[in-house]
């Protein structure tokens, strides 16, 4: 997984998001701590270097058809619940 990269959102957590492709745009790895400067990695060496956990909380755009652009509020799914 490396920043940018496009899944589908597989899971129920954000019911509304299920079935839509959602882009990349940082990890936050399990079991970090949301509220500290550090938690989420926003490049991709820091993402290569992680090894991706189903747990880790991925920082997703979802994209809006009937506008066809990707939305500028974000969701955070579990890793596990994208899929290619």
């Amino acid at each position: 997984m490396t920043i940018g990269d496009v899944y589908t959102y597989t899971g129920s957590e954000f019911t509304w998001m299920t079935g839509r492709p959602v882009r990349v745009r940082a990890i936050m790895p399990h079991g970090a701590d949301p509220d500290s400067d550090d938690a989420y990695l926003y490049d991709d060496r820091s993402v290569e270097a992680h090894d991706l956990d189903p747990r880790d909380r991925v920082e997703v755009q979802p994209y809006i058809d009937r506008e066809d652009r990707w939305s500028w509020v974000t969701s955070d799914p579990l890793a596990g619940d994208l899929s290619r």
